[in-house]
Order: structure tokens, then C-alpha cells, then sequence
């Protein structure tokens, strides 16, 4: 399991490099923001920061809200109408 999210940090490293190349300052933001989550999830995973069940699950309810608004973002900045969040 370490070796996959050790490969999955990798690709969302790799995929963050074309945001950052292609996209407007708001979506990189959202971009690091969400990154910043994922890799806290990543870190308690593995033991290299420490977290009760609670937080396990607050840091996942985070990174879904973080993702939804990379979305928005996103999708502005590609000039798409409407939105995709919701509860």
C-alpha cells in the first residue's frame, strides 16, 4: 500500500504540474489546496503524522470540499457555465 500511494502522490504531482502551466492563478490555489489535504490524508495513512478517526474523516470531508471547489474553479476558468457542487 505504501508503494501505491507513494505512485499516487506522483501522479497527482505530475498532473498539478500541467494545472500550473495551463490554468489561472484561482485554479492553481484550489489546486494546492487540495493537494495540501491529500497529502495530509497520505501522511496519516502511513503514520508520518498521527490523527484519531475523527480527523481521518473530517481531513477526507475536506479534500472532497477542496476538490469540489478546484472544480468550480476550473470550470471557469475554461469558460464552462453552471456548477457541480452540491451537499
Amino acid at each position: 500500500m505504501t508503494t501505491e500511494l507513494a505512485e499516487a502522490a506522483h501522479l497527482r504531482g505530475r498532473a498539478f504540474e500541467r494545472i500550473m502551466l495551463l490554468s489561472n492563478d484561482r485554479v492553481v490555489e484550489a489546486g494546492h489546496e487540495v493537494n495540501a489535504i491529500a497529502q495530509e490524508i497520505d501522511w496519516q495513512a502511513t503514520g508520518r503524522i498521527t490523527g484519531t478517526l475523527a480527523e481521518w474523516r473530517q481531513r477526507h470531508r475536506t479534500v472532497f470540499q477542496r476538490i469540489n471547489a478546484f472544480h468550480d474553479c476550473a470550470r471557469e476558468d475554461l469558460g464552462v457555465f453552471g456548477r457541480v457542487t452540491g451537499q
